[in-house]
Parts: C-alpha cells; structure tokens; sequence
C-alpha cells in the first residue's frame, strides 16, 4: 500500500496476484477500482501473473517463530553475548552449540517448506522442534569429536546465506527455484570444502 503523508487519506493499494498459467512478461493488469473486500485503501489496482507466486514459502515457520517471539528472542540473545565473549576460549563448547543450532534449524525449515502449512497446529510446531533439538543435540555432539568438519559446517552455512543473499540480490528475476537452490547449496559446499582444507 503506497500512502500520500502530505495528503491524509489518499492511497493506493497495489493487489497482487499469483496465477501459474500467466507469463511474467505479460502480466494481466486489472483497471483501477475504487473498492474491494477488507481492503485498507479504497483505490486498489490488480496485478497476475506467475512473477506473484511465491518460489518457496516460510510463511508457517515465520508465524510460529512471531507467535513466541519472547521465548526465542531471549534464547538468541543470551546464546549470541556468551558466544561472543567466550567462543574462542571455550571452542568445542561453541562448536557443539553451534552445530546443534544450524540442524535445529535445517530441520525446521525443511519440514515447514515442505510438509508443514500455515495451517498447522502449533503443537505441531512445538513437535518438530523438540526432535529437530533432540536431532541437533546429537550432530552437535558428534562435531565435537571432528572439529575441522565442525567448522567446515559452520562455513558451508554461511555459504548457504551468501547464496540466499545474492539470490535476493539478483538472480531471483529468473523466477526459478532450481536456480535459488543450486547457487544457494552449491556455494554451501564449495565454502565448506574450502573450510575443511583451510581449517586454521
């Protein structure tokens, strides 16, 4: 919704529509009308197209984690100052931690992009995460007794969200999810390969 500040009132609600059937070079543009259902804005122009559908969706994930934002927030915090004070000092600690952490949340994201909807029961949700904690509990403790694929791990990751990034950056104008996973996992693994290699 784009909003006029010098002239209260005056707005333009931008609708857009998802429709798999509809180019995104030619988008079915829908003429201005003055009034739809729940709308905040009474002018609203309409937008089809394939561009509008989504090419993944973490919109069940994101409400759960919103609902008990408190809980996670705190949790985040107080992981993040002690990693920060004490993470090279106390190493294998961090590299337990940070391994749980990164399967907690491939876990999480795995099953709400794929079986999970924004429909979902939270206690569905609260399922997921007690055995993706159990799951990461588990390859945390096994990166500890391998700490140069620990830390190769804990680079492919920020390989993964290098590649997330330059997809938000770019390449998301190819519209295709194959191309957002293949330079999302490829730089994953090529980071963490490097890694493994340049340990220290």
């Amino acid at each position: 919704m784009y909003e006029d500040s010098a002239t209260p009132g005056n707005c333009l609600l931008v609708d857009l529509r998802c429709n798999p059937a509809v180019p995104a070079a030619t988008p079915i543009l829908y003429p201005l009308i003055t009034s739809i259902s729940g709308a905040a804005c009474s002018n609203v122009a309409s937008i089809e197209s394939s561009a509008m559908c989504p090419i993944y969706s973490l919109n069940a994930l994101t409400q759960f984690l919103d609902k008990y934002f408190w809980l996670f927030g705190t949790l985040l915090l107080v992981f993040g100052v002690f990693l920060t004070f004490f993470g090279r000092k106390l190493f294998v600690f961090t590299v337990f931690i940070i391994g749980a952490a990164l399967t907690v949340c491939a876990v999480m994201i795995l099953f709400y992009t794929t079986f999970l909807k924004s429909t979902t029961a939270y206690w569905v949700g609260w399922l997921v995460l007690s055995l993706s904690i159990l799951a990461g509990l588990g390859v945390g403790f096994l990166c500890t007794k391998v700490l140069r694929f620990a830390g190769s791990l804990v680079c492919a990751y920020g390989g993964f969200m290098l590649g997330v990034v330059i997809n938000e950056m770019w390449l998301y104008i190819y519209h295709s999810e194959a191309v957002f996973w293949c330079v999302s996992i490829g730089l994953a693994v090529a980071i963490g390969i490097l890694a493994f290699f340049f340990f220290n």
